[in-house]
């Protein structure tokens, strides 16, 4: 009875804790998933959202930077002197002369001038604007004035000149600026009061692209982050190390372009990174948020971590509180059914001097059991009683 008894509860305790636990796996499992995906969702989400507002403030400050070049070389002053230096550069007959004898002339000065006011004005613009230099060119390409002494006179064979001549306008690829040796770009467009008139000159606007830097530097990035501006062809405009600025990101060439802001995984000698990128710069250029993946889904992966070790917690309570229902069934009903099998056992071999023992806790059931067997017990003691003194009675008669 005893070895039974032992096998039913270990039997118990095994199939109660397969149950739990394959119920607790498939839960950790289940939900250790989707807290997973959810989360790393989260920041790939959190991600797009930085770079969309780093993309939109570059390509804001972008814009400010050409409507600014656009409402100079607009201004009626600037008009005026490119149109006057066009004519004087007429009547001394300065077209027939060939580049190098044009830069001979005016090796001193290396300009027409136009006027004192305007050529302090732009000298002073640049003093409390992001343009560095300005050059203001007539319509031959001559140089006029500037914010600064020119590096050349003569302008009209150059690229951008013939290309702002040409189109209205001219943006070039940022570079590493002659003059001053820091990153910049420029804008450069024609000299005139509005689109229905005929050009009078070209005007040239240089600023530096540290600004952009500066900009996204507010960003609130995660641990190990940040971010990075590169152009069409890959080369960086910002960077966390200004050695890098204008080298090609190999990174930056893996992200698939798009319309909107993407994220993906990317392979590195130092690990994955989750990699999110979004277009500025009207399409031109794009923002990157550059952070590890295992930093970037740090969050997902301790989520995933506390769901199993709660899974885990669990399944121990779960055992313990299986272990302890064990122990109570065996005290409230094996042992008692037990004692009633060993009673009725020795009833069977005629010991009717066995007593039931009331203190012990027992079911509503085997406490009634108990008291049968308990009742049984007198009956028979009275039973046999009664036979007893018959037995007497009759042994006594037949000795008379």
């Amino acid at each position: 009875m005893a070895t039974d008894a032992q096998q039913l509860r270990q039997r118990f305790l095994l199939l109660g804790a397969g149950t739990v636990l394959a119920l607790l796996l498939l839960l950790a499992v289940v939900a250790g998933n989707a807290a997973n995906a959810y989360l790393r969702q989260q920041a790939q989400d959190r991600g797009r959202d930085v770079v969309i507002r780093a993309a939109s403030a570059v390509t804001a400050y972008l814009h400010e930077r050409r409507r600014e070049a656009e409402a100079l070389a607009a201004s009626p002053s600037i008009v005026a002197v490119a149109k006057t230096a066009s004519q004087n550069a007429v009547k001394q007959k300065l077209p027939q002369y060939d580049v190098p004898t044009l830069e001979r002339l005016f090796s001193r000065t290396r300009e027409l001038g136009g006027g004192p006011d305007v050529g302090s004005y732009l000298t002073d613009y640049t003093s409390h604007s992001d343009f560095v230099r300005i050059l203001l060119t007539e319509s031959h390409g001559y140089s006029v004035m500037g914010s600064e002494r020119a590096a050349a006179f003569a302008h009209g064979d150059e690229p951008w000149w013939q290309s702002t001549w040409s189109q209205g306008e001219y943006v070039s690829s940022p570079e590493s600026d002659r003059e001053s040796g820091v990153l910049s770009m420029e804008y450069d467009v024609v000299v005139r009061p509005n689109r229905m008139v005929q050009p009078s000159g070209v005007l040239k606007a240089v600023f530096p692209l540290e600004q952009l830097r500066v900009l996204i530097a507010g960003a609130t990035l995660g641990d190990r982050a940040y971010l990075e501006v590169v152009d069409n062809r890959g080369a960086m405009v910002t960077a966390p190390n200004g050695r890098d600025l204008l080298k090609i990101d190999s990174i930056a060439t893996s992200v698939p372009r798009a319309d909107t802001a993407v994220a993906v995984s990317v392979s590195t000698a130092q690990g994955d990174e989750l990699v999110t990128a979004a277009p500025t710069n009207d399409g031109a250029w794009r923002v990157l948020l550059r952070q590890p993946a295992a930093k970037a889904y740090a969050g997902a992966a301790k989520a995933q971590r506390a769901i199993w070790l709660g899974a885990l917690a669990l399944l121990l309570v779960s055992v313990g509180m299986l272990w302890g229902l064990g122990g109570w069934l065996n005290q409230r009903v094996t042992e008692p059914v037990r004692e009633a099998g060993r009673i009725a056992g020795r009833i069977a071999a005629g010991d009717l001097s066995v007593t039931v023992a009331g203190t012990r806790e027992r079911t509503a059931e085997v406490a009634e059991l108990i008291s049968s067997i308990q009742s049984m017990v007198v009956a028979l003691r009275r039973l046999v009683g009664a036979i007893r003194s018959a037995a007497d009675e009759s042994a006594a008669m037949a000795s008379e």
